[in-house]
Formats: C-alpha cells, structure tokens, sequence
C-alpha cells in the first residue's frame, strides 16, 4: 500500500517561544485520536511550526497507511 499523509494542526500557543513550545507542547486531539486509531499503521510523524494564511500553528504530519482488513 501507498503511504498517506494526515496533517492536523492546532494554533501555535500566543506568547509562547518555538523553545518554550518544544518543552511543553500543545494537546492535538485530532492527531492523537489517529495516532491510536487501530486501523492505522504509523510510519512516523513530525511535529513544526507552520505560516498558514495568517497566524502560525503547531502541526503534526502523519505519515501513515491503513491496516488490510480481514473479512470473515
């Protein structure tokens, strides 16, 4: 199977420093719900500080593929 790309992002924390922030990072739900989603073989994933629009966020880059499934 081709591996898969799955981005989720939260807003960088305001105030903070990329230093402050590597030492405490924000909670991404979204990314640790699919993280832990059974159906997903994790490759790896990456943590950066990402310029979209107009504001910075804290975006994790999964990089995964989804598990064969078995049908009985």
């Amino acid at each position: 199977m081709e591996p898969k790309l799955q981005i989720c992002a939260v807003p960088w924390p305001k105030g903070k420093t990329d230093a402050e922030v590597e030492e405490n990072p924000p909670t991404v739900p979204e990314a640790e719900r699919f993280i832990n989603d059974p159906s997903n073989e994790i490759i790896d994933w990456h943590c950066a500080k990402v310029f979209h629009f107009t504001q910075y966020w804290y975006a994790i880059t999964i990089q995964y593929t989804e598990k064969a499934t078995q049908e009985v």
